[in-house]
């Protein structure tokens, strides 16, 4: 069973959920190598990515096609040289970050959103494991960090696919646009 919160069935087109974020021509920043194919997915709708990931080796390892570019930064200390960009995939960076530095990191990638940008995230709601803490981020903490970094809640689902968000899904993907 993947772990991946992109669970969507057509390979090629966006993902639902981030399909009608993208205006012509976006400009998609995604956190972490592991989004590396949801890179291709986007591009596919005349989409560039950035695509921002601390390993410079993942990275190099990387096959991307010419709208994809690699950038070697911390997600959790954004800095891609004063560039903004209409939307945000953060995937599970949320539960990755430190707890202590998560409001700087969500405040970081609200300033590189363009206003009315949208930042999408996955918060994993698995049973605590080794790769899930015990502590993890419960989704009102999630949108409280976001209010206090001028980010507006919008929806919450289950997947990208758009699965209606309900107590025992394994995902809170959640979409909150920059005001």
């Amino acid at each position: 069973m993947s772990t991946s919160f992109d669970r969507t069935s057509e390979p090629a087109a966006p993902p639902p959920v981030l399909a009608p974020l993208l205006p012509r021509q976006a400009r998609v920043l995604l956190l972490g190598v592991d989004l590396a194919p949801l890179a291709g997915r986007l591009t596919t709708s005349s989409a560039h990515c950035l695509l921002l990931d601390i390993d410079a080796d993942a990275l190099r390892g990387l096959h991307l096609n010419a709208h994809t570019q690699p950038v070697v930064g911390d997600p959790g200390r954004l800095a891609i040289g004063g560039r903004t960009v209409d939307l945000i995939v953060a995937g599970d960076q949320a539960r990755r970050l430190p707890r202590a530095t998560l409001a700087g990191a969500i405040a970081g990638w609200s300033g590189h959103l363009h206003p009315g940008g949208h930042l999408v995230s996955a918060i994993v709601r698995a049973p605590t494991t080794a790769s899930v803490p015990a502590d993890r981020l419960g989704e009102a903490a999630y949108d409280r960090l976001c209010e206090a970094a001028d980010l507006a809640y919008l929806a919450r689902y289950s997947d990208l696919d758009g699965g209606p968000f309900h107590d025992g899904a394994p995902f809170a993907v959640s979409v909150h646009r920059k005001r």
